[in-house]
């Protein structure tokens, strides 16, 4: 049975009553690969412009959670919901805090507090597209 996730990617409340399934990248397509059992999302909306695009997958590592270089991160918020977006650490904060971004410039970044507002998933390692 596929486990589910809210996955956000545009507005919290739009994003709020979507129950999106996580596919588990299964060994038949991935067998030895490092991809193997990795979750695999599938994006909804256009906060990630280009980068990441609605109906694209990504495919998320869960064993790199640290965020000190930055990067776009898989994060579950304290409304239990899964966001994607660009991850980087506020300068000062000792890792506590993030400043999270989106590619796309109509939505304004903010910052959120590891441990209390957020927890990393994940680094986002890879994405299937149906564009060219």
């Amino acid at each position: 049975m596929a486990k589910t996730l809210k996955i956000v990617a545009g507005t919290t409340a739009r994003a709020a009553a979507d129950r999106l399934p996580v596919l588990v990248a299964a060994d038949v397509y991935f067998q030895d690969s490092e991809l193997a059992g990795m979750p695999v999302v599938r994006m909804r909306g256009d906060s990630m412009g280009k980068t990441l695009r609605d109906g694209d997958f990504a495919i998320i590592d869960t064993t790199q959670t640290e965020v000190a270089q930055g990067g776009i991160f898989a994060l579950l918020d304290d409304n239990d919901s899964t966001i994607i977006m660009q991850v980087t650490p506020v300068h000062g904060s000792r890792g506590r805090r993030i400043l999270c971004t989106y590619a796309n410039p109509p939505y304004a970044p903010f910052e959120l507090t590891l441990g209390t507002e957020a927890r990393i998933i994940g680094r986002v390692a890879h994405r299937f597209t149906r564009y060219l």
